[in-house]
């Protein structure tokens, strides 16, 4: 992994603060991909910088301007225990690591250079739309840093984008 530091943006649950009481341990629901519980962080998406909430927003919900108080936080991965994530489904509460990294773009090369490929409905980081670490354990306060809100630190292309798709909706 070619990062050290990943991104936490809280969309809906606006506070300045994040701590462990944000944090519950993973829990795994059959038939969805992603576990609940844990501490979801983005790794650099570029072209919309740490935030990837704005993409995500802009991909899935109505962009509403009120998104953009949400607070960011960077969250230093150094020295964490990360497991890449295989083709397999992994087992989030097995083993004793600290968190998952999980590349859609790598699993979706890998799967289509082997035969017989299973539809993309089938394969269990379907969901998962961006690069994204998912931490099993809480990384300690001295790892989180406060950046500021979303209109702070998006760059302001990424923020123009966002209002424009809003205004269009």
């Amino acid at each position: 992994m070619e990062t050290t530091k990943a991104y936490h943006v809280s969309l809906f649950r606006p506070r300045e603060r994040l701590s462990p009481e944000d944090f519950r341990p993973p829990l795994v629901h059959p038939g969805w991909p992603k576990p609940e519980g844990g501490l979801w962080l983005s790794l650099w998406r570029e072209g919309w910088g740490p935030e990837w909430g704005l993409w995500w927003l802009v991909r899935y919900h109505v962009p509403a301007p009120r998104y953009l108080q949400a607070p960011v936080w960077e969250v230093s991965l150094e020295g964490l225990d990360l497991r890449v994530a295989e083709l397999q489904v992994p087992d989030f509460l097995g083993g004793n690591w600290d968190g998952l990294v999980v590349l859609p773009d790598l699993l979706e090369q890998r799967v289509d250079t082997k035969p017989g490929a299973p539809p993309p409905w089938k394969r269990w980081w379907y969901g998962w739309d961006v690069r994204t670490v998912w931490l099993r354990k809480w990384p300690g306060e001295k790892r989180i840093r406060f950046l500021g809100t979303l209109a702070e630190v998006c760059p302001k292309e990424a923020v123009r984008t966002f209002l424009e798709e809003g205004d269009d909706r």
